[in-house]
């Protein structure tokens, strides 16, 4: 089941002349698919399959073999949500995707999705994020994040869109530290981080960091 902090499909979609652009064969697959859901654990606005990676910025997509599940929608900026979790039905779904970047590159991808039957709800990680500081103050090894699964501790975690902050590292238990504090510049940083539990439960959520050259009052 899949949990997101921020609704990111709002990517306005470019008039791109596909007849200019090239297909990169050896981007075949480079979709992010998020493990087979229960369809009792579908709900409307999620996130199932991401373009990746994630540097990538896709400014048109569209399904040119197969056909896409009922309930599941294709956003120009190459993200496959679900639009109405009612109608989505069990089964396996193959289907083809092109996807162009800004570049005007057209990138294929071949997907297998599954919806497996309804059965108990999986419940969501989340990423609870430490006391602002001035980023001077920061040491190798501090926490700036950490994950928390109520259905068991977190065995893998991985970035799939976006970034940490240079000078940090995740953990496969899902810790977000300070690798090198030197390394460590002033903004803000969205990173989708995939995680997976002891109950192979798997969650997604776009985790914030601002990191600023003085601490915010009254946090």
């Amino acid at each position: 089941m899949l949990s997101f902090a921020h609704t990111i499909y709002g990517q306005n979609a470019v008039d791109v002349q596909t007849t200019e652009a090239t297909i990169n064969a050896d981007s075949i697959q480079q979709y992010f698919i998020l493990s087979s859901l229960p369809i009792n654990q579908l709900k409307s606005g999620e996130i199932i399959a991401i373009p990746y990676p994630g540097q990538a910025q896709v400014v048109d997509a569209y399904v040119v073999t197969g056909q896409l599940p009922a309930g599941i929608t294709l956003y120009p900026n190459g993200l496959l949500t679900v639009s109405d979790s009612k109608l989505v039905q069990a089964g396996h779904y193959n289907f083809t995707i092109e996807t162009i970047l800004v570049s005007k590159e057209v990138r294929r991808h071949e997907l297998h999705w599954q919806a497996t039957a309804a059965k108990g709800i999986d419940r969501d990680a989340i990423f609870f994020v430490t006391n602002k500081k001035n980023i001077g103050e920061y040491v190798n090894g501090e926490m700036l994040a950490h994950a928390h699964d109520p259905d068991g501790d977190v065995t893998s975690a991985r970035v799939i869109r976006g970034g940490l902050p240079n000078g940090s590292s995740l953990s496969d238990k899902g810790n977000v530290v300070v690798s090198d504090s030197h390394m460590l510049k002033t903004g803000t940083y969205h990173a989708w981080i995939v995680t997976t539990d002891t109950q192979k439960g798997i969650s997604l959520f776009v985790l914030t960091l601002y990191l600023e050259n003085a601490p915010i009052a009254g946090n």
